[in-house]
């Protein structure tokens, strides 16, 4: 049997070619009408099974499309040729699963495209692929797509398995492979466990599953609801690092974000730990695995929570030459508190630095041509002193009369946030020195156009370059761990190194506890929402009773304050970081915010 594919055409031929920066080894010059396609003898059969394949290959295809758009678009011929290629392969796989009106509909603009493509006209050819191709392709996609795209697929699990087994040469996946068995038999598409969460697998728009987890009135999507797979990929491309090719992954999810870092380099190799067996179990049962599980450069570790505490520090400590990465809503629905702590604060600077780097490396190539003096220098002036830490938490304006009192004295030193410079300067407060550590353009609005006399900046390496630039006084750099290019330089002239703990003020606390003063006293570090406010400058009160965004912290006064989970886990660095002080330094919380662990907390 033949199939009529246009104008009465019996068969299509595409051949395939890999052209690269305009050298064509193949030219397709033929009209459309003379383009043939290689088609098998007879149609697939309509089945669950084949609308489900079709389903996979179509969202399979689009993204192969996009990619190659995208190619295109940057000027990277090339890959573009490439994946071009593998846009022709797919479609003679696919369309023996057509009908006529769909072949009609992917060939339409056919000839142009490949013209396109002999001719090395590559905007047209990116530009035919985006209004036409990928068009056509999503609205084939988009009608086949079935209702029974949130049901478990025993063929899935099956070959899942088999697919982890054949994997396994040294017997550790044994265990882990006879646990999804168990746990296999009782998951349908809806569950509950012996623990809070609600497990549910809904189809996305495209047609492959998602996992939406609820706790306590919440929920949380694992994978987009639109399309995981473009996440995916996005996400690949935002976390892959230059240089670095060992990645660990906390979090398998359904994997779509695993698959595209596989794909997004062949040189990089990915290893997954994941402690909910649950979602490894409905991954295996909804999601074809099987060109993950078998890709040598993959590896999963199931590590139940009782043992994950010792696995996650081994992963820091030899985090050379690799890079931690964190599936955030696995995090989010992670149930032991500590860890998820301890996760979410690596998770918050990870994305911080990530989010910052464009910044960063900017910053610090123009701060290193101001040649300031580094930080160091200051040793010998906090060393027995006492140090006042001013931020801008909203209990500081209970305070102003003590720093008052407190700047003529010659044995103590005030150091503030550049966010609150301004308002201690209008309180006729001038501190001796000035820290800021935001990378941001924002902070030129803290120090521009103000007399620094009587005041020194101390800023990080990686600050906002302009506002460094924009004070008129003294200036001190100072470097940090987990920024390379800082590390070199520092370890190259001998100099420090602190830990920032992800904001100015931990940052602050890190810098004066290293330079062994006699007594540190903070105000202003309220780390919650004192008298329901943000920030001692601002005026506006904050309703905090109705957001299930605030948790609730003990307070200096005995009371209970409403805070944000990152200002907390800013109190749990600061508290751990003040255990490991030396420990004739005195510590004094002076506010009327949160209580911290391991100082004295007086109002």
């Amino acid at each position: 049997m033949r199939i009529s594919v246009k104008n009465n055409v019996d068969t299509l031929i595409f051949h395939t070619a890999i052209c690269v920066a305009g050298t064509t080894n193949s030219i397709y010059r033929r009209a459309k009408s003379e383009i043939w396609l290689s088609i098998p003898l007879a149609r697939c059969a309509c089945g669950i099974e084949s609308i489900m394949n079709l389903i996979s290959q179509l969202t399979n295809l689009t993204e192969t499309i996009t990619s190659t758009i995208e190619y295109f678009r940057i000027q990277d011929f090339f890959h573009g040729n490439i994946t071009f290629n593998r846009v022709v392969n797919s479609l003679n796989q696919l369309l023996p699963m057509f009908t006529d009106e769909e072949i009609s509909l992917v060939t339409d603009n056919l000839g142009t495209i490949l013209n396109a493509q002999s001719e090395a006209d590559y905007v047209l050819l990116a530009d035919m692929l985006e209004i036409s191709l990928l068009t056509s392709v999503k609205s084939i996609l988009e009608t086949r797509i079935s209702t029974d795209g949130s049901n478990p697929k025993p063929e899935y699990l099956n070959n899942n398995l088999e697919a982890l087994k054949n994997a396994d040469n040294s017997g550790k996946y044994t265990s882990l492979i006879a646990l999804i068995q168990k746990n296999s038999a009782k998951y349908i598409s809806s569950f509950s466990t012996q623990t809070q969460y609600i497990y549910n697998v809904e189809q996305t728009n495209i047609g492959v599953p998602t996992l939406k987890v609820t706790t306590n009135d919440k929920s949380v999507y694992y994978h987009s609801n639109v399309n995981p797979f473009s996440e995916g990929r996005m996400l690949a491309k935002y976390y892959a690092k230059p240089g670095t090719y060992n990645y660990n992954v906390f979090g398998f999810g359904f994997g779509y974000h695993i698959k595209a870092l596989l794909e997004s380099d062949r040189r990089f190799r990915i290893n997954v730990i994941e402690t909910n067996i649950e979602v490894l179990t409905m991954a295996f049962m909804y999601i074809d695995l099987t060109d993950i599980l078998s890709n040598d450069r993959f590896s999963l570790e199931y590590c139940p929570l009782d043992n994950f505490s010792d696995s996650f520090k081994n992963l820091l400590n030899n985090s050379e030459n690799s890079s931690l990465l964190i599936h955030y809503p696995s995090l989010c629905t992670l149930e032991d508190g500590v860890l998820k702590q301890s996760l979410n604060n690596y998770f918050i600077n990870l994305s911080s630095m990530y989010s910052q780097e464009k910044y960063l490396n900017w910053n610090f190539y123009y701060n290193m041509k101001l040649n300031s003096r580094p930080a160091d220098t200051l040793k010998n002036n906090f060393k027995s002193k006492d140090i006042i830490y001013v931020a801008a938490g909203p209990s500081l304006n209970y305070y102003f009369d003590y720093l008052t009192k407190n700047m003529v004295s010659s044995n103590t030193i005030i150091i503030c946030a550049s966010t609150i410079y301004r308002t201690l300067l209008n309180k006729n407060i001038i501190p001796d020195y000035v820290i800021m550590t935001d990378a941001q353009d924002n902070m030129i609005s803290h120090v521009k156009n103000i007399d620094a006399t009587g005041s020194s900046l101390i800023y990080l390496s990686t600050a906002c370059s302009n506002a460094v630039a924009a004070f008129n006084g003294d200036k001190y750099i100072l470097f940090q761990y987990g920024y390379e290019p800082a590390e070199n330089y520092a370890n190259t002239n001998h100099l420090s190194l602190i830990e920032t703990g992800g904001s100015v003020s931990t940052s602050a606390i890190d810098l004066i506890l290293r330079f062994n003063c006699k007594s540190l006293t903070t105000i202003g570090l309220d780390l919650a929402y004192t008298d329901n406010k943000t920030h001692s400058y601002d005026a506006k009160s904050v309703d905090t009773s109705t957001s299930s965004r605030y948790i609730y912290v003990k307070g200096v006064r005995g009371d209970s304050l409403p805070t944000t989970n990152i200002l907390n886990i800013y109190r749990k660095w600061i508290e751990n970081r003040i255990e490991n002080r030396i420990k004739n330094i005195k510590l004094v919380n002076m506010s009327r915010g949160a209580y911290i662990e391991g100082m004295e907390n007086v109002w």
